[in-house]
C-alpha cells in the first residue's frame, strides 16, 4: 500500500512546488539534445546530440573543450560520432559522450557553465533552443523552476517521472557567452518585515494639566495668605 501511495504524495508535492509533469515540450526546432547523469565514480556522464544535419564535428569539439574550460576540468573519453537521424535516414546527426566534474552537486545544478560552452556558433549552426535532461535529480524546494533574463534566455523545468529526472527547457536570446547567468540553486526572497511607525505622544494635555495645577497651588498661597490673621493685637 505505502509503494503504491508514495508516486501520488510524491506528485502531490510536485503540485506544490509547481512543477509540471511530462508535459509536451513546446513545438520549437530543438538544436541540442542534452543528457546528464552521476555516475557512480561521482563524475557526470554527458551525452550530446546535435539535430542539425551535418554539425562539424571539430565546432562540437570546441564546445566540449570550452565546457571544460568553464568548469576548470578536463573532459575525459570524449567520443563523437554521426548517427542516422532515423531507421533507413541517409541524413546523419552528430552525437558525442564524455565523463566531467562540476554539473551536479547536492542540492544545485551547474548549468550556466553549459550553456556558455553552447552559445556563438555560426550559423547555420547557431543553438537557440536546447533540452538538458538531467537523469535521476529529483526537484525540491531549491530547484530553479523558472528563469527569465529579458535578451539573455528563457528556461523553464519539467519534472519527468518515468525515468526519473528533470528536462530544462531552454531559450537562448543571446549568443554572448559572458552574459550567459542561470543560477544554480533557488533561493526564496527575504521579505522585510514592515517598519513599525514611532508613536508621537501629544505632550499638550500634560503640559496644560501640570500648568493648571501650578495655577491652582499658587491661588491657594495667596488666599490663604490674604486670610491669615494679623499677629499684633491692639
Amino acid at each position: 500500500m505505502f509503494t503504491r501511495t508514495l508516486p501520488i504524495v510524491f506528485a502531490l508535492l510536485l503540485a506544490s512546488l509547481g512543477f509540471g509533469q511530462g508535459e509536451a515540450p513546446p513545438k520549437v526546432a530543438i538544436q541540442a539534445l542534452i543528457s546528464v547523469r552521476e555516475h557512480n565514480t561521482g563524475a557526470e556522464y554527458v551525452q550530446i546530440r546535435m539535430n542539425q544535419p551535418g554539425y562539424p564535428a571539430k565546432l562540437l569539439q570546441e564546445q566540449i573543450t570550452r565546457l571544460g574550460e568553464e568548469l576548470g576540468v578536463a573532459p575525459r573519453g570524449v567520443t563523437i560520432q554521426g548517427k542516422p537521424l532515423e531507421t533507413g535516414a541517409k541524413l546523419n546527426v552528430l552525437t558525442a559522450s564524455f565523463a566531467i566534474d562540476g554539473l551536479l552537486a547536492p542540492g544545485s545544478v551547474n548549468l550556466a557553465p553549459l550553456l556558455r560552452a553552447m552559445t556563438g556558433a555560426p550559423e547555420p549552426f547557431t543553438v537557440e533552443n536546447i533540452q538538458v535532461l538531467l537523469e535521476g535529480v529529483l526537484p525540491d524546494k531549491s530547484t530553479v523552476r523558472t528563469y527569465a533574463k529579458a535578451g539573455i534566455l528563457k528556461a523553464e523545468a519539467v519534472y519527468l517521472p518515468n525515468p526519473s529526472g528533470m528536462e530544462y527547457r531552454i531559450r537562448l536570446e543571446t549568443q554572448d557567452p559572458a552574459a550567459i547567468e542561470f543560477p544554480d540553486r533557488y533561493v526564496a526572497p527575504v521579505k522585510e518585515k514592515p517598519k513599525k511607525e514611532a508613536k508621537t505622544t501629544d505632550d499638550r494635555p500634560l503640559l496644560i494639566g501640570l500648568f493648571m495645577a501650578a495655577g491652582l497651588a499658587l491661588g491657594a498661597l495667596v488666599y490663604f495668605a490674604l486670610t491669615r490673621p494679623s499677629g499684633k493685637r491692639g
